[in-house]
């Protein structure tokens, strides 16, 4: 009795796992494009932006992910 119990328990937690696995790889209706930038951010105050104009914006680098191409 609890040896099949046991098999029980194995084959549902395994297909509860199977299940959520085949869900992760599920599209569903979401646009993966990013909206167009209409805006600059909102920035605490003037150093902030003088910082991050600085540090990241006047760079030439690639973003991450992306071969500049």
């Amino acid at each position: 009795m609890r040896t099949q119990r046991r098999k029980i328990l194995l084959r549902a937690g395994l297909g509860l796992f199977a299940v959520a696995v085949l869900l992760q790889l599920v599209p569903y209706g979401r646009d993966h494009t990013n909206p167009p930038v209409t805006q600059d951010a909102p920035w605490p105050d003037g150093r902030a932006r003088e910082l991050a104009t600085a540090a990241y914006y006047e760079t030439r680098l690639p973003l991450p992910g992306h071969s500049g191409r």
